[in-house]
């Protein structure tokens, strides 16, 4: 999938808690793409209702392309040895199962409209640990295009 932006972050939480987070990104009085930078977004990260990650590009305007998943990380194999980003980790709780993936200039829990489109993902409810990981660069096949940059984006379920 791609999304466009204007920054390398990108934001994933469940519909089901949109008016709590929209309510914590509308009391900041920032702009919402922001929001990770806020004393808000702390405790709200903390109990997996909100995510923000940074993806990998060659500069803030690529946007995000990756591929989400439910399972394990991706294997070592599949990862360059010399990582242009680090790997992240954090909590996620989807109660309802509805992703939503949304970036810097598409987060629409504020006030203000988004400028870029976000994208819903269906996946089982439960809560999950998310890892973002960059993935070896894709060759075009074009000698003079620069090999594709993505990143995995892997949910895989608590147990216990």
């Amino acid at each position: 999938m791609h999304l466009e932006s204007e920054a390398d972050v990108i934001y994933l939480y469940d519909e089901g808690h949109r008016a709590v987070l929209s309510e914590a990104v509308t009391e900041t009085g920032e702009e919402a793409g922001a929001f990770w930078e806020t004393e808000n977004y702390k405790p709200l990260a903390e109990r997996g209702l909100i995510l923000a990650l940074f993806n990998t590009a060659r500069s803030r305007e690529e946007g995000f392309t990756g591929f989400v998943y439910v399972g394990k990380p991706a294997a070592p194999r599949l990862l360059p040895k010399k990582p242009l980003n680090r790997t992240q980790r954090g909590r996620l709780d989807l109660p309802t199962g509805r992703l939503r993936i949304e970036t810097y200039t598409g987060l629409s829990l504020g006030p203000e409209e988004a400028e870029d489109a976000g994208i819903n993902i269906a996946v089982p409810p439960g809560i999950y640990d998310a890892t973002l990981s960059q993935a070896k660069p894709a060759d075009t096949g074009k000698p003079q295009t620069w090999p594709v940059l993505y990143d995995y984006v892997a949910l895989t379920p608590r147990t216990g």
